[in-house]
C-alpha cells in the first residue's frame, strides 16, 4: 500500500539503481509531492490495472549531481530535476511487449508533457513519462512521443509517427509479415 496512492509511494519518486546513495539525497517540497502524487494517479494507477502488476520505478526526481552522473537532460533541461512545472517518472516492466502495451495506454488515454519509449537492439527497456508543464506547446495536437534507440551506448531520439510504420501498404506487410512469422492472424493483416 503506497503513501501517495493504492500502489505507489513518495519513495517510489527517490531511485536510482545506478547510483542509490544519490538517490537517498533526493528532498521533496509540497510541490513535489503533489507532482508525484499526479504521476502515480494519472500514469501509474492505470498501468497497474493494464498489466495486472506493479511496474518498477526507475528514476523519478533526481538531484542536479545524480542527474549529471546519469547524463540526464544534454540537449534540454531534464525533467526529471522536477523545477517550476516539470516533472519526469520511468518505469520498468517485466517484458517488452509491457512497455508497447503501456506506451500506447499512455499515449492513447492521457494527456501528458512527454512520452518516451527506449529501445535497446529493438527491445523496449525503459518507459519515461513527464506531467505537461510551461515548456510543451499546448497548441500542438500532440506533446513530445519519442521513440529512442540506444546502440553502442549512444542514444538517438525519433519522434514517434516518423518512426513507426506510416505508409499503410508497408504497414500491411509489416504485419503480414508478422502474422506469417508468429503462425496466426495479426490485427491489421486483412483477416481481422
Amino acid at each position: 500500500m503506497g503513501d501517495l496512492t493504492k500502489h505507489f509511494s513518495l519513495s517510489d519518486f527517490a531511485v536510482s539503481s545506478t547510483y542509490p546513495e544519490e538517490a537517498r539525497k533526493v528532498q521533496f517540497s509540497e510541490t513535489d509531492k503533489l507532482k508525484a502524487f499526479l504521476l502515480a494517479q494519472l500514469y501509474g494507477e492505470p498501468l497497474v490495472k493494464l498489466l495486472g502488476y506493479t511496474p518498477d520505478s526507475s528514476s523519478g526526481k533526481r538531484t542536479k549531481e545524480l542527474n549529471k552522473k546519469l547524463h540526464g537532460g544534454k540537449e534540454t533541461p531534464s525533467g526529471h530535476l522536477w523545477k517550476n512545472f516539470e516533472a519526469a517518472w520511468d518505469l520498468g516492466m517485466k517484458s517488452p511487449g509491457d512497455f508497447w502495451k503501456s506506451f500506447d495506454r499512455v499515449r492513447e488515454g492521457s494527456i501528458y508533457g512527454e512520452l518516451i519509449i527506449y529501445l535497446r537492439a529493438n527491445v523496449a527497456f525503459n518507459l519515461h513519462v513527464a506531467l505537461p508543464s510551461q515548456k510543451d506547446d499546448p497548441s500542438s495536437e500532440t506533446y513530445d512521443t519519442l521513440v529512442c534507440v540506444e546502440e553502442g551506448g549512444k542514444r538517438e531520439y525519433f519522434n514517434y509517427e516518423d518512426w513507426k510504420p506510416r505508409d499503410p501498404m508497408k504497414r500491411s506487410l509489416f504485419v503480414k509479415l508478422l502474422s506469417f512469422l508468429f503462425g496466426k492472424g495479426v490485427k491489421g493483416d486483412g483477416t481481422d
